[in-house]
């Protein structure tokens, strides 16, 4: 938190920040946030004796995991499908021989369909008579070797020298080498092909001590360590363990640079605003760096930023103090105005050390903190949902409206990065990276928001169209260019070249009767950055969150950088064949490379009249649909026309439950296209189609 910014202290004020200055933060202990959404995991015992209070105190340490134990023989029940719902991830840490052949086709079908799977220690001798099971954890302690075979030994008590075999893997990410007491394991058989990522030349051991691989469709890591109290306590084994669950669980950050934007070059401050003493921040060795005493205050970058995951590499020094701004404004104090996530080497409480959302959201667990040295920041802003990654460890993870002086936060801002203050110390920042998601709609609108595209009701104004999406409940609208904006307006219309007069007559229209304007389009963008600009700035200026257009080739590296620039989407419109983006195939390829922003506006009908089914269309596009325009046919043919949404040839519920399976936040367009003089009951019938249908798919 920036102190050296405040221009006055008052009296009553001085000794609060003496003492945020000395680092002693008055007051209890404060609590983290409760986490929700904890990883369920159920821990398979048997067959194998252990120290059971130290064994299970790794797993309670854990703040985003919860488990269960199960013993066998009665663990196996738990590989059937009435069970399997109940929990996100198996530990193995039995060593059990029996199973039956129910057991086996249950666990084999599980496991098929991808249930992950952490091993641990001596479940390398599960199962001996199964020839599956070296399959699925990648090696096997053979304990009735055959007469060809190698007989397996062990050796308790020994110093275990251990390497890191893959430092770039999310699981070993950030680790060092380490070392640890623990039972070796030598001359086991081993299946090829997995993924190392532990390695020892303990003589006693086999040199390869933890992997990876798949089985089937499942994620499996196997880690050999693990046998006592004393390993047990080992923080390197626990941190081992813990992000092997979330790993396979999918819950650590993917280290690739996809869909990435670099904020900051390593050589001068283009894209980027100091505020405060321009000499307080300087490159050297493509290294950006500030010390304390120099007024550099804060910067920030030129444009806002809504959801998104920041990537921040940085470095202080001894007694440092820093930090970075998410969602700040450009006036006033940026931990005030946006978030801070704090940098500190200091002696702070959980909810001012490094990590913390500082002063509203406290860490857990407490990252490393280590002055000299580089760290990492992974920072996730979606919504009202914050998520602190520190050295690939989640230590922050939190649903704002829980906590309101969190929730009072604007929800799009400024990313900043603090300078080196109040202390004779120093901070430094080598990669700041921007990878912008598709916005969640506010805590004040479903998931599934429902409009009309106004091209509905083409045969009246846009201030029509307006009265009669208001009048059947809808509160969202997609204009398009050219309509008549109005009875009462002459000849004027709706498009991105209406006077300023105008447009606020229609930002009037639209508040008043309580609707959205959420899309734009299908509009064109041209081939010259000047005209696109053009679209986007009214865009901008009327509050619109997507932009629909069918672009000309090789106009995508330009828009790739203006919906980084504006935080406005594009959505690419798909017209029936034999149109330029009639095949998701096409779009999939005009939009390879580029961010999140760029995506596809699917035109359900427009699929159907192609030959296309809807549902396939989608699931191609996962992840890149940011708005549709929802269409129901009666027939599957060129010259087909609207019907009730639900009542046609679209398998409109399996459209809707595919787009919940992908977690689809956006707009549906009625762009009902059919009974053109009177189709406002038409429209209105879709959308109470569409309600029944969301709550029986649990979206109500």
């Amino acid at each position: 938190m920036i102190k050296s910014m405040l221009p006055v202290i008052v009296f009553g004020a001085v000794a609060v920040c003496v003492s945020t200055v000395l680092g002693a933060d008055t007051g209890p202990e404060p609590k983290p946030p409760v986490r929700t959404n904890k990883l369920r995991v159920l821990i398979v015992t048997g067959g194998h004796d252990f120290q059971r209070k130290e064994f299970f105190e790794m797993f309670d340490s854990q703040p985003d995991i919860t488990w269960r134990e199960v013993q066998q023989p009665e663990a196996q029940k738990w590989f059937a499908p009435d069970k399997a719902d109940s929990y996100d991830v198996m530990v193995w840490y039995d060593m059990y021989s029996q199973m039956t052949e129910e057991s086996r086709k249950n666990l084999e079908a599980l496991l098929k369909k991808g249930k992950p799977l952490v091993a641990m220690h001596h479940a390398a001798g599960d199962y001996q008579d199964w020839p599956e099971a070296i399959k699925v954890i990648g090696a096997k302690f053979n304990t009735k070797p055959g007469p060809t075979e190698r007989k397996p030994s062990f050796k308790h008590d020994v110093k275990v020298p251990v390497k890191i075999a893959d430092p770039q893997h999310p699981i070993t990410r950030f680790m060092k080498n380490f070392e640890i007491e623990d039972e070796t394991y030598k001359d086991m058989e081993f299946l090829e092909g997995t993924h190392p990522l532990l390695t020892t030349d303990e003589p006693t051991s086999d040199r390869v001590i933890a992997w990876t691989h798949t089985y089937h469709k499942s994620p499996v890591v196997y880690i050999q360590l693990g046998h006592d109290a004393k390993a047990y306590t080992n923080p390197n084994l626990r941190r081992l363990i813990a992000q092997s669950i979330r790993s396979v669980a999918g819950r650590l950050p993917d280290p690739s640079r996809e869909g990435f934007v670099q904020l900051l070059n390593g050589k001068d401050f283009t894209g980027w605003t100091i505020v405060g003493d321009p000499k307080g921040f300087w490159f050297t060795d493509g290294v950006l760096r500030s010390e304390s005493g120099k007024g550099g205050q804060w910067m920030r970058t030129n444009r806002t930023y809504r959801d998104f995951i920041l990537r921040v590499e940085w470095r202080i020094g001894k007694d440092g103090n820093s930090g970075v701004f998410v969602r700040a404004a450009a006036e006033g104090y940026p931990w005030e105005t946006g978030s801070e996530i704090q940098i500190s080497n200091e002696p702070r409480d959980i909810a001012h050390c490094t990590g913390s959302l500082y002063g509203t959201a406290a860490v857990d667990p407490r990252p490393d903190e280590t002055a000299d040295i580089w760290h990492m920041f992974e920072i996730h802003c979606r919504g009202y949902h914050y998520k602190v990654f520190a050295d690939n460890i989640p230590i922050v993870d939190v649903d704002a409206k829980t906590i309101p002086a969190l929730a009072a936060k604007p929800l799009e801002g400024y990313i900043g990065v603090q300078d080196s203050h109040n202390r004779t110390s120093y901070v430094e920042y080598r990669g700041i990276w921007v990878k912008e998601l598709t916005p969640m709609s506010s805590d004040k609108e479903p998931a599934w928001r429902v409009g009309t595209q106004a091209y509905t009701f083409n045969r009246f104004t846009f201030f029509e169209a307006v009265d009669k999406a208001q009048s059947i409940g809808l509160k969202y609208i997609e204009a398009y260019p050219g309509q008549r904006l109005s009875p009462g307006l002459g000849r004027a219309k709706f498009d991105h070249d209406m006077a300023a007069d105008l447009r606020q007559t229609t930002k009037t229209k639209l508040a008043e009767a309580g609707i959205r304007l959420v899309n734009y389009g299908v509009v064109g963008l041209g081939k010259d950055e000047a005209s696109a600009r053009k679209v986007f700035d009214f865009a901008k200026d009327m509050g619109i969150e997507t932009i629909v257009s069918e672009p000309e080739p090789g106009t995508f590296d330009m828009l790739d950088k203006l919906t980084q620039e504006y935080g406005i989407n594009v959505a690419i419109h798909n017209h029936p064949k034999p149109s330029r983006y009639w095949n998701p195939d096409t779009v999939l390829e005009a939009i390879k490379g580029t961010n999140p922003r760029i995506g596809a506006c699917a035109d359900t009908g427009h699929w159907i009249r192609s030959g296309l089914d809807p549902i396939e269309c989608l699931k191609k596009l996962e992840g890149r649909i940011i708005s549709l325009h929802l269409k129901d046919l009666n027939e599957k043919a060129m010259t087909a026309h609207d019907v009730h949404w639900g009542e046609g040839v679209a398998n409109m519920k399996g459209i809707l439950a595919e787009l919940k399976r992908q977690g689809f936040k956006g707009v549906f367009s009625a762009e009902y296209e059919h009974n053109w003089e009177n189709n406002l009951p038409d429209v209105a019938a879709s959308a109470k189609n569409f309600e029944q249908m969301a709550k029986e798919l649990g979206m109500d």
